[in-house]
């Protein structure tokens, strides 16, 4: 739940919605040298969550997760994650 905490800061700091989420993303693997994660394109490793709504309207959606995607398999979701 930290990481949902720290896109909700970034937005009430002045960040709109997909700011946010792409330097919680692309922008991470950038840093980290992770050349095959942070977006989804081909080739890249499938890592993902499927949400209930759309962060990009609502930062706070980024915590109603439905699905979760590692390395192109779907995972089970904790009953915590769950909508």
């Amino acid at each position: 739940m930290a990481e949902h905490r720290e896109l909700a800061l970034m937005v009430q700091a002045g960040f709109t919605q997909m700011e946010a989420l792409t330097i919680a993303t692309a922008r991470a693997a950038d840093l980290l040298g992770l050349a095959d994660r942070g977006r989804l394109e081909a080739g890249r490793r499938a890592d993902f969550v499927v949400l209930a709504a759309d962060p990009s309207e609502d930062i706070a959606a980024s915590t109603r997760i439905v699905e979760v995607w590692q390395r192109g398999r779907q995972q089970a979701v904790a009953p915590s994650a769950a909508p």
